[in-house]
């Protein structure tokens, strides 16, 4: 959550700046731009598991669709705190979501059916996966890239708020 704390002097100045931080048009610009860095930034988070996608044509992307803007605490009608995902659908829908994110190695457990190698390398022929065997997938960083790519949208925000937030005071 984002917290503001400012330290001014002077009955006037202070008055002047908490109505204009409390104005409707300062909050709803701040909420309108938020969510859609928001989205920008699950798109950019979708496609880059999308692109990383061993299989992209595979019909089922329930990680992608388990992405999506979360809103929080509201006060006075107004949403607060948002976020992208909620760990509780991710781990509902795609529970292998941080395996997606960080890697890890699995265990193989059982023989498997034959699976085409053109899954693995394009070539032809296939291969099978006795009981047992280790496997590893490696981690993309979805959530670290996410979240320096939404961290340059938020100061982009906050320098254009501020631009307003003193504009607004000079009048």
């Amino acid at each position: 959550m984002l917290k503001i704390d400012v330290s001014v002097s002077g009955k006037e100045v202070i008055d002047r700046t908490l109505g204009f931080l409390e104005s409707d048009k300062l909050f709803e610009r701040a909420e309108i731009d938020s969510v859609i860095a928001i989205e920008d930034t699950i798109k950019y988070i979708t496609d880059l598991i999308q692109s990383s996608r061993k299989r992209p044509d595979r019909g089922t992307h329930k990680l992608e669709n388990a992405i999506d803007l979360v809103e929080g605490e509201n006060v006075r009608g107004k949403i607060i705190e948002m976020g992208i995902g909620s760990i509780a659908k991710l781990t509902a829908e795609a529970p292998y979501y941080e395996m997606i994110d960080a890697g890890a190695t699995y265990i193989t457990k059982k023989d498997s059916k034959p699976i085409p190698l053109t899954f693995f390398d394009g070539s032809d022929g296939f291969i099978r996966f006795k009981a047992g065997s280790s496997h590893t997938i490696v981690g993309i960083d979805y959530k670290m890239k996410g979240f320096l790519f939404l961290e340059k949208q938020i100061k982009d925000i906050i320098k254009n708020l501020e631009n307003t937030f003193f504009a607004g005071l000079e009048k």
